[in-house]
């Protein structure tokens, strides 16, 4: 059952391999007590899906004559690469990679929706330092009555961990059994192969190094994994040319999008301030007349396009940051890897292409107000 030591190490020898990373899944059940548990509702919505419902005979099942409940959960067995990853999606506590290779402590991911009822964003109340039980199949075995809980003559081995950390998602994972929509629990390689015997390893994720044709390593991937019954093999760097090519196309209609809105907001914009510039055109003739040189009235049209330059560049940062972080919240999730970061270059380009719009504005206008005369600017509205 799963990859071998050895067949991984071969596979690590290969060259144009840059790394390998391991990881040992097992499908548990989780002890819950009823304050354990924050969103009952979310629990029976997915009892009912047909997966859950049909396969697993639900997620969240009562346990009869008490008053606890068994969580199906999947638990991961990471080697220290991904663990040392994992620590850029702590929300609390703290991974220590040493102390989780020689003490029971794991690291969980909560299921948090958007459509919860409660105002708790987990479905169930755990916080760092709290003790989770954990029970499995000795023997590993994860058919048709595992995943019913019909297996009662089955052997089970029992574990607590105590939770050390608890972050935002795990890096690698598996759609099997209950995936993500139930707690996910990590605790260190060392650990689950203490506690489980098991030696094989049935997820593994390898990088190939820039340059190497990732086809022929696909072959002589796939010709070792043969040697494992049941192993798949797949090789995503085809997928990552078609998802770059797919951002690329989708990028250049996006620009194409913003150059011709910005167009018409250009546009707009020197219509608009100009129009309320023109309107005022008898108000700067009265101002010329009581004396006021070409030279400040240049200083002082320009002083009130800077400032419709200032404020307009203020709501668009405002805005513009406030529109960043709600879409980094809403698709961050579903996202690879999603890193924060506010591009301040683009933001001053902004300010100044606003400074310069305001300036160009009330530039063109003084330049016409001056033409005309005091007696034709005082009577031009009137």
């Amino acid at each position: 059952m799963g990859i071998p030591f050895e067949d991984i190490q071969e596979i690590k020898n290969l060259e144009g391999i840059e790394e390998v990373k391991t990881i040992q899944p097992i499908y548990g059940r989780m002890k819950l007590k009823k304050e354990n548990i924050a969103e009952p509702l979310y629990f029976e919505q997915i009892n009912d899906s047909p997966y859950f419902k049909e396969v697993l005979n639900g997620l969240l099942v009562k346990e009869p004559n008490s008053d606890e409940y068994i969580l199906k959960n999947d638990i991961y067995g990471y080697d220290d690469k991904l663990l040392k990853e994992m620590k850029k999606y702590v929300k609390k506590g703290q991974i220590d990679i040493e102390k989780m290779k020689k003490e029971k402590i794991a690291i969980i991911a909560i299921p948090h929706p958007m459509n919860t009822k409660h105002l708790s964003p987990d479905v169930v109340n755990l916080k760092v330092g709290d003790k989770i039980t954990e029970s499995f199949r000795k023997d590993g075995d994860t058919g048709e009555e595992f995943f019913r809980m019909e297996d009662a003559n089955a052997q089970f081995k029992e574990e607590e961990f105590t939770v050390g950390a608890i972050v935002e998602k795990l890096i690698d994972s598996s759609d099997y059994y209950a995936g993500n929509n139930s707690v996910q629990v990590v605790i260190s390689n060392d650990i689950l192969q203490k506690i489980s015997g098991f030696k094989n390893y049935r997820l593994i994720d390898i990088n190939v190094k820039p340059g190497y044709n990732s086809e022929k390593l696909y072959n002589q991937i796939l010709k070792i994994a043969k040697r494992t019954q049941g192993a798949t093999v797949l090789n995503l760097s085809n997928e990552k040319q078609k998802i770059k090519a797919f951002a690329t196309n989708q990028l250049i209609f996006i620009n194409t999008i913003v150059i011709v809105l910005f167009a018409i907001s250009f546009l707009n914009i020197i219509n608009n301030v100009s129009y309320s510039l023109i309107s005022r055109v008898n108000e700067f003739g009265m101002i010329r007349a009581v004396g006021i040189t070409n030279k400040e009235f240049r200083k002082m049209i320009t002083f009130e396009g800077m400032t419709y330059g200032i404020f307009s560049s203020t709501l668009s940062v405002i805005f513009g940051l406030t529109g960043q972080v709600i879409l980094f919240k809403y698709l961050g999730p579903i996202l690879i890897t999603p890193k924060f970061t506010i591009d301040w270059k683009i933001y001053l380009f902004i300010v100044i292409i606003n400074i310069l719009l305001g300036f160009s504005a009330t530039f063109i206008v003084s330049k016409r107000v001056k033409r005309m005369s005091i007696v034709e600017s005082i009577s031009t509205i009137n």
